[in-house]
């Protein structure tokens, strides 16, 4: 099966679906302005893809974009990796010997402060220095701020971990990145991009098979799960077509992203709770199997019985 090709682009938003079509929107009025940008979404959902989009479609694409991963940032040497050994304002000459800081080296551009809900707060009272002082203050051309949050930074700023002063500066734009599993309509056109990107030597097709197992799955790895497989089918696979049997998706997680629906069973009524279950079964069954003749070995039940129960629960 051929997906419908799209263009290449470094920072192209893929996918026609309705949230597809809304981040677009989005990233097109961020990057519009010079206010501060708070990304969130779970992780490997695509936050700094967008934070680059917005960068790149901006009137400061031609300086730089500089990231700042704030959950791996020591919080011993924080204060240099950002600072430096001194800040200097844009377009002054570095001192020999002295290391130039991030915050310097974004001058005119773009710092992004990825996971910056993972921040530790001693270092998030450093980083008001960047609104309060040293952007405003320190060079010629302010630097745009764009961050990213992984989990939930409301609730952390209600707990004490995460400063308001900082989140208040921050959500000025919010940009929410949705699950894959959200937009699985979306699927199809990033495996088309993917593929078109990582197998130029040697051009594949996927089968209507394996792209009804990929889009079947919850992908809780989320694009960077989807992407890691298409490199790792590219760069393994001989044949032009993939199918079904060539995928290994470590299925076991299904249960995991179903963890809400499962303590949700709880409340309900045995014979209501044995059903959800049963529902559940017979979706992982389906999602791990390329056909229903195999779900149905699997679950251990006949094929007519298995067809009986897809009608009954409306699985599709």
């Amino acid at each position: 099966m051929r997906l419908s090709s799209q263009a290449i682009s470094p920072y192209i938003i893929i996918g026609k679906s309705r949230l597809a079509q809304e981040l677009r929107k989005m990233v097109t009025i961020a990057s519009s302005t010079d206010q501060p940008v708070l990304i969130s979404g779970e992780t490997g959902s695509g936050k700094e893809f967008i934070a680059r989009a917005i960068h790149s479609q901006s009137p400061r694409s031609a300086y730089p974009f500089i990231s700042i991963h704030c959950s791996s940032l020591p919080e011993e040497l924080a204060e240099n990796e950002i600072f430096g050994d001194n800040f200097r304002v844009a377009g002054q000459r570095q001192e020999a010997g002295k290391k130039r800081g991030k915050l310097a080296a974004a001058a005119k551009g773009t710092l992004f402060l990825d996971e910056i809900d993972e921040l530790p707060p001693l270092l998030q009272s450093k980083f008001l220095r960047l609104f309060d002082q040293d952007i405003k203050n320190s060079l010629n051309n302010p630097i745009r701020i764009i961050a990213s949050c992984k989990g939930n930074i409301e609730r952390a700023m209600q707990q004490g971990n995460f400063r308001k002063e900082l989140f208040f500066r921050l959500n000025v734009i919010r940009i929410h990145v949705p699950a894959l599993r959200e937009r699985k309509e979306d699927i199809a056109d990033f495996i088309q991009y993917f593929l078109s990107k990582y197998s130029k030597g040697n051009p594949k097709r996927i089968s209507k098979k394996a792209l009804d197992q990929l889009t079947r799955y919850s992908w809780p790895g989320n694009v960077r799960e989807l992407e890691n497989l298409i490199i790792r089918l590219c760069l393994t696979l001989q044949k032009k077509t993939i199918e079904a049997l060539d995928i290994e998706i470590p299925f076991n997680s299904f249960f995991e992203t179903k963890e809400k629906e499962i303590q949700n069973l709880f409340n309900l009524p045995l014979p209501k709770a044995l059903e959800g279950l049963e529902q559940m079964f017979i979706q992982k069954a389906l999602a791990e199997c390329p056909t229903r003749s195999a779900a149905a070995k699997k679950l251990g039940i006949l094929r007519p019985l298995l067809y009986a129960k897809l009608r009954k629960y409306g699985i599709h």
